[in-house]
């Protein structure tokens, strides 16, 4: 017995040595303590194996969770990188978007400083042949010119004072340039003048701006004195309760590509000579587009154009005047009026369209209308009326709703190579004391002129 219980100690003792190794630490003392029996070695050691199992089964599980958890941070982390790779394309695109972009903005910094260089040499330009020498701003007004130089509008501005004839600018020194600069002057409908030229000087220059609802003038060269080569460039006149352009007691004058609209008149002349008015616009005024008054000689107008006026395009009743180029369209009254007293007219090559009356009237003496259009006006084409010495020569006269041409009351009256169609009244409605018919198609010799006439 002895010897089988001291194997079978040696065998517990072989057998609890191997857990001590890994155990030791979590299962406390399991060497046989002093009067153990092998029975309550064995129950003790099983009780420590329970115990380090079920610590085992709790770090297994644990182990299980911690292992899900990885799985779940794998998924994230494959998501994370999924997008990663999305947001580089993107950024990749991105990037070549903003090299278009740049190559895009090298182009236009290169098209804009092109164009600002163009820009700086227009106005290095305009700056060595107009350099200006005085600027007027809104502080200024109202500004006097009383020497000679150049003057520029700073800025727009604005004018309210209604004493009669007081101005925004007034000038009264020769040798002047006013440039408005593209600037406006606005009477705020209380403002009397724009700019007035007074007294007697010369050479005076406006230009490049506008001039709008002023109480009576937008610009007036007159008044007191004479004044003699003032030229007017690219103003443009609106809104004036009198004239848009007024020129009274000037010579040698220029206007050109000017309007005047919305006015009472919008260009008028009197007590002038020697003038030109070119490539200008008088429309939608209250009386004429165009006013050319007694005691006004030698004007000339241009490519001129009378548009939706109240009263005539064109009333003309000074001397020697010239019209060539015109055109007057949906005037109320007359397109073109020679009135009477007018002497020495010619008007050449003009087209009279949709007039509320005739399409030209002509009333004076010494009258030319050649190689001009009337169509569609409402009363006659062509009205000559207690007139002498008139030529109406190579006109077409078409669908106006009186007659063609009509005659009454005049002597000296030739007519002559017009063509007349499709008018409301006779084509041709003329009792010349001269007996000269009116013949279709022939040539018919009487008194040194031809009267060839083409009914339609």
């Amino acid at each position: 017995m002895k010897a089988v219980s001291r194997c079978i100690s040696l065998l517990f003792t072989a057998y609890a040595s191997l857990f001590a190794v890994s155990l030791f630490a979590d299962c406390g003392d399991i060497n046989p303590r002093p009067g153990e029996n092998i029975h309550g070695l064995t129950t003790r050691i099983g009780t420590e194996v329970d115990i380090v199992s079920s610590r085992v089964c709790i770090i297994e599980s644990k182990a299980c969770v911690i292992d899900s958890k990885v799985d779940v941070i794998d998924s994230i982390v494959d998501i994370i990188e999924s997008k990663v790779c999305e947001m580089d394309s993107q950024l990749d695109v991105i990037e070549s978007k903003v090299d278009v972009i740049d190559i895009d903005l090298s182009v236009h910094d290169q098209l804009i400083c092109s164009k600002l260089q163009v820009i700086d040499s227009k106005i290095d330009i305009i700056e060595e042949c107009c350099p200006c020498d005085f600027f007027i701003t809104q502080t200024d007004i109202p500004y006097t010119i009383t020497a000679p130089g150049v003057y520029c509008l700073a800025e727009d501005v604005t004018f309210t004072d209604g004493t009669a004839f007081a101005a925004a600018i007034l000038i009264i020194s020769s040798c002047v340039t006013l440039d408005l600069r593209e600037h406006t002057i606005d009477g705020l409908e209380t403002g009397d003048t724009g700019i007035n030229v007074n007294t007697s000087i010369n050479d005076v220059v406006i230009q490049n701006g506008a001039i709008k609802n002023m109480a009576r003038y937008g610009v007036v060269a007159g008044l007191s004195g004479s004044r003699s080569r003032i030229s007017l460039y690219d103003l443009h006149v609106s809104n004036c309760t009198n004239y848009g352009f007024s020129f009274e007691n000037v010579s040698d004058f220029i206007i050109e590509n000017c309007t005047g609209y919305t006015c009472n008149l919008g260009f008028d002349v009197r007590s002038s000579s020697r003038g030109v008015i070119h490539n200008c616009v008088g429309s939608n005024n209250i009386n004429n587009g165009f006013n050319i008054q007694v005691a006004a000689s030698a004007i000339e107008l241009c490519k001129c154009q009378a548009q939706g006026n109240n009263g005539y395009g064109f009333s003309i009743a000074g001397d020697q005047c010239l019209l060539s180029n015109c055109s007057a369209t949906d005037n109320g009254f007359n397109g073109f009026n020679v009135a009477d007293g007018a002497d020495k007219t010619i008007v050449r090559s003009c087209n009279a369209q949709n007039n509320g009356q005739h399409g030209f009237a002509l009333n004076g003496s010494c009258v030319q209308l050649i190689n001009s259009l009337s169509e569609g006006n409402t009363a006659d084409g062509i009205n000559i009326n207690s007139a002498t010495d008139v030529q109406v020569v190579s006109n077409r006269i078409l669908c106006n709703g009186g007659e063609g041409i009509q005659e009454t009351g005049s002597t000296g009256v030739s007519i002559y190579n017009n063509l007349s169609s499709q008018n409301g009244g006779l084509q041709y409605d003329v009792t010349i004391s001269t007996t000269a018919p009116l013949v279709s198609g022939v040539d018919v010799l009487i008194n040194g002129f031809y009267w060839s006439n083409i009914v339609g």
